[in-house]
């Protein structure tokens, strides 16, 4: 799954079309909508990357936040997700390593009900931490990565 910078149309095409469980995720976390979260990370991402599927269609949007030596990666995918896990996988772990070598750390949490994101997560060979409770506006229960 090739990846491309990322513009601003894609963060208005894809927004409507974000997995459930990664809506639920960001309200959660921080009571935004998809869109307003999509175009902060848009803007403070160094880089923000669109990961697209072979008809062209929007699968994913990433990025890595820049604090210090440390970023803060994300991601927020469609339902697609599961139909391109194996070139997601392989074309992810590159921009990962990429990025490792950036930062002296990279770092974030999930919500634990993500599973699907939890499992990439560990693909892409980061290692969770303990996980935390009453986190974001919602006091949800988060886990921890870092790699």
């Amino acid at each position: 799954m090739p990846l491309r910078e990322t513009v601003p149309q894609d963060i208005l095409e894809f927004a409507p079309n974000m997995r459930e469980a990664d809506k639920q995720e960001v309200r959660s976390l921080s009571g935004l909508d998809p869109l307003a979260v999509l175009s902060t990370g848009l803007f403070h991402s160094k880089p923000c990357m669109t990961g697209v599927d072979e008809q062209g269609e929007i699968v994913l949007i990433c990025g890595v936040v820049p604090n210090g030596g440390v970023g803060s990666i994300w991601m927020l995918s469609t339902d697609a997700i599961t139909q391109n896990k194996r070139e997601l996988i392989r074309e992810g772990r590159r921009w990962v390593d990429e990025q490792s070598a950036l930062y002296r750390v990279l770092t974030n949490v999930v919500d634990e009900r993500n599973v699907v994101h939890q499992r990439l997560i560990k693909h892409m060979g980061f290692k969770f931490g303990d996980p935390i409770n009453n986190v974001g506006v919602e006091g949800i229960r988060v886990l921890p990565f870092e790699r």
